[in-house]
């Protein structure tokens, strides 16, 4: 199962049999690391979910400096106790290291840990992080992928960052990880980013893709990108299923949950688009962006009133994400309230003279105004700028009203979209 699934029962006092039903797997390990001194002490064991017998423990005293031995001993002694007929791949992926060095390891994991928190102070603290890694052991590839993932993510949907900036350093770090091990799947995931977001190149992104799910078809981010590169396409079933994919690894991730109701909302199935998302607010009731999309699907079914509630709150649980910002302008347009929405028009652009805010979003808001002319010309900045979300354009319903106009055709021509 995946890392953030597992990490949400860290520090509680569970029940492994139930865990293990709840997850549906058949066997759970658990364990606990006690520190003393420079010496790490590890307990752990292997329990059959079905009857709750033991299937195997040990206990482990070792040198801090061996912790990456103590985790390649219990991959081993877990396979064999549950009688895993492991090929020699298998086994070598299974006891893969992907440092030898102990502070390079530790530095990563606090690279992870402030990644997760999708800041932008936070991701910065994940780039110095995974920077410090790679000066302990300059051939960690995961790091290289940590980077390009926070680069990517500055870059990104959240918008600290222009894409100009963050993706060619998302990119360059892509490059080193595979040429240090061109079997990382994470890396070729990356790789696969690059292509779709960055240099829009569909072909190559479907084969870096393709590439990633035979070396790990259970790595989340994995079905999400899958997911988005099919529903760009209009191929809607495909994207849900590859979005169910990355929900059923990652089951108490509250996006791998909301993710589901993306590829409908493209779809226009905005009713069960929007119990998706509600099911991840049932995972977290603060989880910002479900209340995002939430109101993104209203608006597209008219309940203007229900919608801007929704991103409201989506707005101050977020701290004042310009996103949700630039969706509420949307929705104020669309609904009527034109000088609500010029409003946040202001606001925004004062806003983009002390840091950046990405054009698309001033864009979002001149298409509800129907003033195409300036949506267009805004659109052509993101362009410039290879602002992610073009590659949806031709599924987004808020661009529906100018689909038809010539300048709307010719933008999806140039970025690669051949509907």
């Amino acid at each position: 199962m995946a890392r953030a699934t597992m990490f949400r029962y860290k520090g509680k006092d569970v029940d492994a049999r139930a865990v293990g039903r709840e997850l549906g797997v058949d066997a759970v390990v658990t364990g606990r690391a006690l520190q003393q001194g420079d010496t790490l002490v590890v307990q752990a064991e292997l329990m059959n979910v079905s009857d709750g017998s033991q299937l195997w423990g040990d206990r482990y005293n070792r040198k801090l400096a061996d912790v990456l031995a103590i985790q390649d001993e219990i991959a081993k002694q877990i396979a064999e106790n549950l009688r895993l007929r492991l090929s020699g791949e298998q086994e070598r992926l299974l006891t893969k290291r992907y440092t030898d060095n102990a502070e390079a390891y530790d530095l990563y994991l606090k690279g992870r840990f402030f990644y997760a928190k999708m800041t932008d102070d936070d991701l910065q603290k994940s780039i110095d992080y995974y920077q410090q890694a790679i000066v302990k052991d300059p051939s960690y590839a995961l790091a290289y992928v940590g980077l390009g993932n926070s680069y990517f993510d500055l870059g990104g949907v959240l918008g600290f960052r222009s894409p100009t900036e963050t993706y060619p350093k998302m990119k360059e770090y892509a490059l080193k990880a595979l040429a240090m091990d061109d079997q990382l799947a994470e890396a070729h995931h990356m790789m696969a980013d690059t292509k779709l977001y960055y240099e829009w190149n569909w072909a190559d992104a479907e084969r870096e893709l393709k590439r990633a799910a035979e070396l790990n078809p259970n790595y989340s981010p994995l079905h999400n990108t899958y997911g988005t590169y099919y529903q760009s396409l209009r191929r809607f079933d495909d994207a849900v299923a590859e979005r169910r994919l990355a929900k059923a690894t990652d089951p108490f991730s509250p996006f791998a949950v909301a993710d589901v109701g993306y590829p409908l909302y493209y779809a226009r199935r905005y009713d069960e688009a929007i119990n998706s998302y509600r099911e991840a607010l049932e995972l977290d009731k603060n989880f910002s962006w479900a209340h995002l999309w939430i109101g993104q699907a209203l608006v597209q079914k008219g309940m203007y009133e229900e919608a801007i509630a929704e991103i409201k709150d989506a707005i101050r649980l977020s701290g004042g994400d310009v996103r949700a910002r630039a969706t509420l302008g949307h929705a104020y347009a669309v609904a009527g309230k034109r000088a609500e929405a010029l409003q946040i028009l202001d606001e925004l652009k004062a806003l983009s003279k002390q840091r950046y805010v990405s054009p698309y979003f001033i864009a979002l808001i001149y298409v509800g105004l129907k003033n195409d002319d300036e949506a267009f010309a805004w659109l052509e900045k993101a362009y410039q700028e290879r602002h992610p979300y073009l590659i949806l354009m031709d599924v987004e319903p808020v661009f529906d009203q100018i689909r038809r106009d010539a300048r709307f055709i010719d933008l999806t021509k140039r970025v690669g979209i051949k509907n």
